[in-house]
């Protein structure tokens, strides 16, 4: 996968998953519960699921038997009698219906349905490596979050610890403590 469409991803998982909690009552994403949601609204895992679906499909119409072909002919149509107004029966055309059906040889259909079921089965293992490939993204977005949220803590505790650390030195400066 493109390193930039990968960082890209994984970029937008993690806003995606920062701002899940955004609102009147924050909710929390479990990681199972943020892989949940974005298999649910996953482009690609949708177009892989279709492929599946049209494979499908496509193992159907392989294992179908050709269809017989119905030919309707007119010739040595006579210029003169042929043609015009007059009884049918005046008329001098020849006509052929044929119906024509495909014998097929070889084992033709055998390997038309094990093809389509070849077919079948990569679009059912591109089907897994997109949704595997999502919940890599998916995971790293959301340790990156769960990373990111630590940090922050570490950074207000520090934040906080230095306000005490100006508020005991301020109070140290005025008894006279501290030159």
């Amino acid at each position: 996968m493109n390193p930039l469409i990968s960082w890209c991803a994984r970029a937008c998982v993690a806003a995606w998953l920062m701002l899940a909690g955004v609102g009147v009552h924050a909710e929390v994403l479990t990681l199972a519960q943020a892989i949940a949601r974005a298999a649910e609204h996953n482009n690609d895992a949708r177009l892989a699921a279709l492929a599946v679906d049209g494979a499908q499909a496509a193992g159907l119409s392989a294992a179908a038997p050709p269809n017989p072909t119905l030919t309707l002919q007119s010739f040595n149509i006579n210029r003169g009698l042929g043609v015009g107004s007059g009884k049918l029966r005046d008329k001098t055309v020849d006509s052929a219906v044929r119906i024509d059906q495909l014998i097929e040889r070889g084992g033709k259909r055998e390997l038309r349905v094990a093809n389509a079921g070849h077919l079948e089965r990569a679009a059912r293992d591109d089907l897994r490596d997109s949704q595997r490939q999502l919940r890599l993204q998916v995971s790293l977005a959301y340790y990156d979050w769960q990373a990111a949220t630590a940090r922050l803590a570490v950074l207000r505790e520090s934040a906080a610890l230095s306000d005490t650390t100006v508020t005991a030195a301020r109070r140290r400066l005025k008894a006279g403590d501290l030159a």
